[in-house]
């Protein structure tokens, strides 16, 4: 989920849809299988599969559409939305246009991508699960780049092309640190990435109690 002003956002991914909370904890459904295209109102009609990531920049969310591996953008004052990374520019509604590439707009493809936060600079972290890849995404000229991960599934901490995860699902950044946090699902694992050098390390946490009933 993520905070736009005093809303909430929420994806939900068996329901294919993104819920607005209010802060009075009225629920609304903002986006998502509302009635037949619209021009004027793109946002109430966007089809998607498996929704599974949220940010926000500027006035605009940034969905992560796992099963047809893409990334789009709604404007929320504006009530436009659009593919920002991946699909099928000749037939919208293909939803199996993946693969592994860097590159701009559709011509980027992903797998099965599942998180995503903000980065720096106008830029996005996401993490590419099927592709076991950290890539950035670009606002400008919609631009997607791996940053970490070999690609083979595994473990191993190290430069950022000799990294390896195992299908990664959750990513934040702490722009104090300078590090992105990601959840390795596979290895059950917090793996940190280095925003300067690239380098992956793995998380360890000391001093927890064996027991730690009633903290």
């Amino acid at each position: 989920m993520t905070l736009v002003d005093e809303s909430c956002f929420i994806v939900t991914a068996g329901a294919n849809q993104i819920l607005r909370m209010e802060p009075g904890g009225e629920i609304s459904v903002f986006s998502g299988h509302l009635g037949e295209e619209d021009s004027i109102d793109q946002i109430r009609t966007v089809t998607y599969s498996m929704p599974s990531g949220i940010c926000s920049f500027k006035g605009s969310l940034f969905v992560v559409d796992s099963d047809s591996s893409t990334v789009c953008q709604l404007d929320i004052n504006g009530r436009q939305a659009r593919t920002l990374i991946g699909g099928d520019v000749l037939f919208s509604r293909n939803r199996s246009a993946f693969g592994d590439r860097d590159g701009y707009g559709s011509n980027a493809r992903l797998q099965r991508p599942m998180g995503i936060c903000n980065y720096e600079d106008g830029r996005f972290l996401l993490v590419d699960c099927f592709n076991n890849r950290i890539k950035v995404i670009s606002l400008e000229g919609s631009e997607c780049r791996s940053v970490a991960g070999s690609g083979e599934i595994g473990y191993r901490d190290g430069p950022r092309d000799i990294a390896k995860f195992n299908c990664p699902s959750g990513v934040d950044y702490d722009a104090h640190s300078r590090r992105g946090f990601i959840a390795d699902q596979g290895n059950h694992r917090i793996r940190i990435l280095d925003g300067e050098s690239g380098f992956v390390s793995t998380l360890y946490i000391t001093n927890m109690p064996v027991d730690p009933v009633g903290l």
